[in-house]
């Protein structure tokens, strides 16, 4: 029936709002502080996400409080708070291990049409390596080597979603040539 963003202290008001039945939801805005990793220093760990919250702070519409709205009413305030995602790691192993590594994690965001987030991790001496303080998403894993090793690489996607994803291996290989006509 309504939608409207926050201010910066989160308050909010929903206007024009026809007499009915109704459930309050927020849904935090790709666009939040707490989303921006291009201010960031791609090694810092995030803090935990806010995540989809119905009032009174639930995590789904079954645990939700229903809203009666009569013709002329004024609600009081809906205060509540959001609920927080718990934090996601991924971990793996690069094989075979070869140096230490740097491993570029890059978030694909599917709603803006130019990429998403970078995050960033160092493999130790036998390859493996962490990523933690993620939030669920889609993740596109790459490697960087601290000391150049001619002509290898390696790229992996993974799906975050509830849980962690462990055991994550990228194998290194010499890249590819593409050639074609456009």
């Amino acid at each position: 029936a309504g939608y409207t963003l926050t201010d910066g202290l989160g308050n909010f008001e929903v206007r024009r709002v026809p007499p009915g039945d109704y459930y309050l939801e927020a849904i935090p805005s790709r666009n939040s502080p707490l989303s921006k990793s291009s201010e960031l220093d791609p090694f810092e760990k995030r803090p935990p996400a806010p995540t989809r919250t119905f009032f009174p702070g639930v995590p789904d519409l079954q645990s939700a409080k229903h809203i009666s709205l009569k013709l002329d009413q004024k609600l009081e305030a809906k205060n509540f708070s959001l609920l927080q995602k718990k934090p996601l790691t991924i971990r793996g192993q690069i094989l075979p291990p070869k140096s230490i590594m740097n491993i570029w994690a890059h978030r694909v965001d599917h709603s803006q049409m130019l990429g998403g987030y970078n995050f960033a991790a160092q493999s130790d001496a036998q390859g493996k390596f962490s990523f933690a303080g993620l939030h669920s998403g889609e993740y596109i894993l790459s490697l960087d080597s601290a000391k150049p090793i001619s002509g290898h690489s390696s790229r992996t996607r993974v799906i975050l979603e509830d849980r962690d994803a462990d055991n994550i291996k990228l194998s290194l290989s010499s890249p590819a040539n593409w050639t074609g006509r456009a």
